[in-house]
């Protein structure tokens, strides 16, 4: 199977599940916590968890040249360049992706194959990112 179709599988399994759903957690410190106020909780850890799967598919994944070895500890993905990047942000791109996704599970469900097809270019992106490096 396709990494990018199964990293898109794990986030739209993770964002129609919704793992998260107690809107309130203990803490010695505090009385609560409220997770309503925490928007896209589920988004943000379906999609990080589908970047992860898609990051050990690209470290594993047979590569035609020998020299570009990549190591799971130092790997940073390149993330497409948007103009609302700044240096306190910037991966305004990856949040952009976030909020897509909630968005789309908010209206109709998200869609696998459009997911994939995002995942398959980031992972491109990437790619040309560190081939011009």
């Amino acid at each position: 199977m396709d990494g990018h179709k199964a990293a898109a599988c794990i986030t739209v399994a993770l964002t129609q599940v919704r793992i998260i759903t107690n809107n309130k957690i203990d803490d010695t410190r505090e009385s609560s916590y409220n997770l309503h106020e925490s928007h896209r909780l589920n988004e943000q850890v379906a999609v990080l968890c589908g970047i992860n799967y898609l990051l050990r598919y690209m470290i594993n994944k047979p590569s035609q040249e020998k020299t570009q070895i990549f190591s799971y500890d130092d790997f940073k993905i390149e993330w497409p360049k948007t103009d609302y990047d700044t240096e306190e942000k910037p991966n305004h791109y990856l949040d952009s992706l976030i909020r897509g996704v909630f968005y789309s599970s908010l209206g109709s469900k998200v869609d696998p194959m459009l997911l994939a097809n995002i995942y398959f270019l980031i992972e491109q992106y990437h790619r040309k990112s560190v081939e011009i490096k």
